[in-house]
């Protein structure tokens, strides 16, 4: 894809960012240089930072997450403690079919996308967290 400027040919955004082919003006992009979000690159170190960027994103989403079982009903969730506080949930299964209190709210017609979460689970959690299942927590 062109946008017509002599010696420039745009490829489409990657990753949030504005990845083009340049050369010096008035001169063909020397081939396999990229610049990205400011930076040149050869294809391949593009290829390898943006490798590197979905990595890192993955790891911020998913690093620390630990399997836990409800001691109340069994379901199991990934949970990610960061402080004593602080407690993020990943449900691997459908809430509205493996926890009771989830599948009575949506048989009430709850959106259980919307709860918060169900409070056995929240004690199960406090209780592994106390146990020290989630390692040691800063206050």
């Amino acid at each position: 894809m062109t946008d017509g400027s002599e010696g420039e040919a745009r490829s489409p955004a990657v990753a949030g960012g504005d990845t083009k082919r340049t050369g010096p003006p008035g001169y063909p992009a020397a081939s396999g240089t990229v610049r990205h979000n400011g930076a040149a690159y050869t294809e391949s170190a593009e290829a390898t930072v943006m490798d590197q960027e979905h990595a890192e994103r993955g790891d911020f989403l998913n690093g620390g997450l630990r399997p836990h079982k409800c001691s109340s009903c069994g379901t199991r969730v990934l949970v990610k403690k960061n402080s004593r506080k602080h407690t993020s949930i990943q449900w691997i299964t459908d809430a509205a079919a493996s926890c009771p209190v989830f599948a009575e709210q949506s048989r009430t017609g709850v959106n259980t996308a919307l709860l918060e979460s169900c409070a056995s689970l929240s004690a199960s959690i406090a209780m592994a967290a106390r146990q020290g299942e989630f390692g040691v927590l800063d206050d």
